[in-house]
């Protein structure tokens, strides 16, 4: 099917090992922030500024490579042509957050950040909770997928099977 092509398993693996490299990461910040006031390990602060921006972008681009085209090919264009802008806003919005709170962890590692750590715990909080839903629903939404592809490949199946008056056609799902 065309509109699958995105789907490659090559894409489907780069996908799923960016977000793991974003959960990772995820976790990272939490470790951070769950250490602050008292526990900042400037070597983390400083991996994981270097790392977020660069990680983000990447599992990004891969989602718009691979999802967005599946949004704006369904007879309902509209509605996902507003769902595809929304996820691109989020996607903005992502980046320009991942931009604020890389300058925390470098303030942090330099000792100068101007932000209270109550201010600067509830920044990364906020950032590693919103990427994680955002990959739970992304993950979600390729199981969704796939399911429905199983499902065509099924019917398709069952349409050459009628068509051949009930000879058995192997189809692979």
């Amino acid at each position: 099917m065309e509109e699958f092509r995105g789907l490659q398993p090559q894409n489907i693996e780069k996908l799923k090992r960016n977000h793991i490299d974003l959960l990772k990461l995820c976790s990272q910040l939490e470790a951070i922030a769950d250490g602050l006031p008292a526990r900042i390990d400037e070597r983390l602060c400083l991996n994981v500024s270097a790392t977020l921006i660069p990680s983000l972008e990447r599992a990004q681009a891969l989602e718009e490579m691979i999802l967005f085209p599946l949004l704006g090919q369904k007879p309902d264009g509209c509605r996902r042509a507003v769902s595809t802008e929304r996820l691109v806003a989020e996607h903005r919005h992502d980046r320009l957050a991942a931009i604020d709170v890389v300058h925390a962890l470098q303030a942090l590692a330099d000792g100068g950040c101007k932000i209270s750590p109550d201010g600067t715990g509830y920044m990364l909080r906020g950032f590693f909770e919103c990427v994680r839903r955002h990959v739970a629903a992304e993950q979600t939404g390729l199981a969704m997928l796939f399911d429905r592809l199983a499902v065509n490949k099924i019917n398709e199946g069952r349409q050459q099977q009628a068509a051949f008056h009930g000879k058995t056609v192997t189809v692979k799902v």
